[in-house]
C-alpha cells in the first residue's frame, strides 16, 4: 500500500507557509493530509478541511499540531463529517488563528457554534453562493455525497468550493460523486488547479457504511473535461480500508489527457503555481 511521504512538518511547516515568496498570478499549495490543503496567494492563507488530530486508524500523522496554525486568514469546511469538520480540531485552530473566518455549509451553522466557534466568525454558503474575504473570492457549489440531502431551510449540507485566488482559479471538491450538470457548472468557472478525492466506492465500503467518493478515472475526467490545467488528488493514503492506488490515478490521467497534468503531493510539500505555467511544463 502507498502511503504519502512526510517531506515537512510543524513548526517548519508553517514557517515554509509564512516564507514561502508568491506573486500575483502565483498560489502556493501544502497538502496536509485527506482534504486538507494550505493555500496562499498574495493576500491571505487558506486552510480547507482540517483534520489535524490523531487517530489510531491513520496511516500518517497530522502533519501539523491545530496549536501551530496562527496563520489562518480563512478556513473553509465541505460537510459534517469527522475528517472535514474535525471536533478536536477546529476549536483549537479557532483559538490559534483568532481572525481567521470559517466558510461553512450553511446547515453546519449549529455544529460549529457547538464546537465553539463564535457566530461573528461564521460565513454560511449554500449551492451558489459567493463571498469575498482577504481579496479571496470563494463560489459554493453542490456536491453529492451519494445524495444531495438538500434540507428545506438549511440547504446543501455537502459543498464543494472555486477560490479565485490572485487570478488562479482552485476548485476544492470535498467528498462527492459525479452528477448531472457538474462539468458545466465547473466549466463555467474556468478552474486552472482542481483538487479531487480518488478514493471512489465500492460494495463492500457501502456495507460497512463508508459513504463513497470520485473514483480515480471520474476525478481525471471532471477535471478533463471541466478544462482544468492541473489536478491534484486527495482523499487517499490515510485509511487502509477507504484507501486507493494513487499510481493508478496517475497512470490513467498522464495515459488519457495530454494537456491535463497531474501532481501528487507528499505531505508538507511546497507546490507554488503560476498561471503562466504551460499546463506540460509544471
Amino acid at each position: 500500500m502507498l502511503v504519502p511521504k512526510v517531506v515537512q512538518a510543524g513548526e517548519g511547516l508553517i514557517n515554509d507557509i509564512n516564507g514561502a515568496s508568491v506573486r500575483d498570478g502565483e498560489v502556493g499549495i501544502w497538502w496536509l493530509g485527506q482534504n486538507s490543503f494550505a493555500i496562499k496567494c498574495t493576500s491571505a492563507v487558506v486552510y480547507t478541511d482540517p483534520y489535524l488530530s490523531s487517530n489510531p486508524h491513520r496511516l500518517i500523522p497530522p502533519p501539523v499540531n491545530p496549536d501551530e496554525v496562527t496563520n489562518a486568514d480563512i478556513i473553509t469546511c465541505s460537510h459534517d463529517h469527522s475528517d472535514h469538520i474535525d471536533p478536536l480540531t477546529i476549536p483549537r485552530l479557532a483559538e490559534a488563528s483568532p481572525n481567521a473566518r470559517f466558510v461553512i455549509p450553511r446547515a453546519t451553522v449549529r455544529r460549529l457554534l457547538e464546537l465553539g466557534v463564535p457566530e461573528e466568525r461564521l460565513i454560511p454558503m449554500n449551492d451558489g453562493s459567493e463571498v469575498e474575504l482577504c481579496g479571496i473570492r470563494v463560489w459554493a457549489i453542490k456536491a453529492r455525497h451519494e445524495r444531495f440531502d438538500e434540507h428545506p431551510q438549511h440547504g446543501f449540507p455537502y459543498l464543494s468550493y472555486v477560490f479565485d485566488m490572485s487570478g488562479v482559479r482552485i476548485y476544492h471538491a470535498g467528498d462527492g460523486i459525479p452528477y448531472e450538470g457538474l462539468i458545466s457548472a465547473l466549466r463555467g468557472y474556468k478552474p486552472d488547479i482542481m483538487l479531487m478525492p480518488i478514493n471512489g466506492r465500492d460494495g463492500e465500503r457501502y456495507r460497512r457504511n463508508c459513504i463513497g467518493n470520485f473514483t480515480f478515472q471520474e476525478a481525471g475526467d471532471i477535471a478533463a473535461d471541466a478544462g482544468a490545467r492541473v489536478v491534484i488528488p486527495m482523499h487517499w493514503g490515510m485509511f487502509a480500508d477507504n484507501n486507493e492506488d494513487v499510481l493508478k490515478f496517475v497512470d490513467y490521467v498522464t495515459a488519457r489527457y495530454g494537456n491535463l497534468s497531474v501532481k501528487v503531493l507528499a505531505i508538507g510539500e511546497r507546490f507554488i503555481y503560476s498561471a503562466s505555467d504551460s499546463p506540460l511544463g509544471l
